[in-house]
């Protein structure tokens, strides 16, 4: 009689929500990672391996919302390193220090903020070359 009236009890709980069979959703976004977004990125040649190079990456979307989160540059080559800066819907250009001489690409990654509803993206740019 103990068993049958637990669970009774039990069944009651559930059907007024007072207990919970699932984990509870993400409050802030009800469909996380919805929206498209392209990345762009843009530089300033340096014709010598004494100047700092400079980028300029932004990022696009199919709504009119602000696309916030974090930049990352990746420079690969000789001496790769990577920087990241923080966007919040403005192109701004950002220094990706002095590369040593050779070839060099610039890849942009865009990382959402947690919760957003906006996909993150890759833009790997075209060859570098410094003298």
């Amino acid at each position: 009689m103990k068993k049958f009236s637990v669970l009774i009890i039990a069944a009651a709980m559930l059907a007024t929500s007072l207990i919970g069979l699932t984990a509870a959703a993400d409050a802030s976004s009800p469909y996380p990672g919805t929206v498209k977004t392209k990345c762009h990125v843009a530089y300033k040649h340096a014709r010598s391996h004494k100047k700092v190079v400079r980028a300029r990456g932004w990022v696009t979307s199919s709504s009119n919302m602000v696309v916030r989160g974090k930049l990352k540059f990746h420079v690969t080559g000789k001496g790769h390193h990577s920087r990241t800066y923080p966007f919040n819907g403005n192109a701004k250009a950002r220094s990706v220090g002095k590369l040593k001489k050779g070839k060099h690409r610039i890849r942009v990654t865009f990382v959402p903020k947690k919760g957003s509803i906006f996909k993150g993206c890759t833009r790997i740019n075209h060859v570098i070359r410094i003298r």
